[in-house]
């Protein structure tokens, strides 16, 4: 179901082009943070709304960013990020979390790990064809899948 800024975006361009620049503006900071967001996750942001409809109300990034912060789904994956950094630097001490708390901490940095990872190119038929005949006459199965892993088929 459609909301009413969705109905609004799709009677009217320039809203819809003035969201995705904006959106894009945030994405971009937050990427610089080292954090991955969509468009569709800002799609509730009020602030950024705001300036897509009105755009002499003008723009304040740094409250658009705060209010997309509170986002539960990209507020923790910031929560994550910074404890990585702090976990990487040395800063954060763990000694006091408990098994849980440690190994759902666990999870959720390898969860945005793989988020992180840059997408792979697509591979034309012929190619990934040659790949498999290539990697059956592979007779060490480690080498095999290291190969494939090199080649994203695993």
């Amino acid at each position: 179901m459609k909301t009413n800024f969705q109905r609004i975006m799709d009677d009217d361009p320039e809203v819809a082009n003035r969201f995705a620049a904006l959106a894009d503006t945030v994405i971009q900071e937050f990427a610089a943070m080292g954090v991955q967001i969509t468009a569709d996750e800002l799609q509730e942001n009020r602030s950024l709304k705001l300036a897509s409809i009105t755009p002499e109300a003008g723009f304040n990034l740094d409250a658009c960013c705060e209010e997309a912060r509170k986002n539960p789904l990209i507020g923790k994956r910031v929560y994550t990020r910074d404890i990585r950094d702090k976990l990487e630097s040395g800063a954060e001490d763990l000694s006091g979390w408990s098994r849980y708390q440690r190994m759902e901490l666990g999870r959720e940095i390898e969860k945005n790990k793989k988020a992180e990872l840059p997408l792979v190119e697509k591979v034309d038929p012929d190619t990934h064809a040659q790949r498999l005949r290539i990697l059956r006459e592979i007779g060490d199965p480690q080498a095999r899948i290291n190969l494939a892993r090199k080649w994203d088929m695993v």
